[in-house]
């Protein structure tokens, strides 16, 4: 599938991935990579019906998509990583944040929230409930289900 270069520049519009909100930035990714017909790259094993250099060819694409879209600083983390599976295990293990550490920052970043009047009601709920979809993720059970 050939691309025109403003193409490829609205396909990359998102933001890049700097570490933080790793579930949002997942989706928009693999909703990128199944749009270029390469989501089938994360997966583990080659499918049998596929070619050597297809799978080669798809692993790279996918692999290029992804490093298109990070930081500098988390492209660090995946230099040298193929195939495409790698490189994907390799982010979610290391920017998931499930770790109590990370689940006791967000919950006081969250209980330390204040609406800023100087800004607009909606960018303060947009904020709120980032947070707590990044607490969900965390894998911190909901409020109404937690025990303390």
């Amino acid at each position: 599938m050939a691309s025109t270069s403003t193409e490829v520049k609205n396909l990359f519009e998102i933001k890049r991935f700097d570490g933080k909100c790793f579930k949002l930035w997942k989706e928009h990714k693999q909703g990128i990579l199944f749009l270029r017909d390469c989501e089938n790259a994360l997966v583990e094993k080659k499918p049998e019906s596929m070619e050597d250099d297809a799978w080669n060819t798809l692993n790279k694409k996918a692999i290029t998509y992804i490093k298109m879209v990070v930081s500098d600083e988390t492209l660090v983390d995946i230099k040298g990583l193929t195939p495409a599976h790698q490189v994907w295990e390799k982010l979610k293990t290391a920017y998931k944040n499930t770790n109590p550490v990370n689940q006791v920052h967000l919950m006081r970043k969250l209980d330390c929230m204040k609406l800023d009047e100087s800004k607009r009601a909606t960018k303060h709920l947009s904020l709120f409930t980032g947070t707590l979809s990044q607490l969900q993720d965390s894998g911190l059970p909901a409020f109404g289900q937690a025990q303390i």
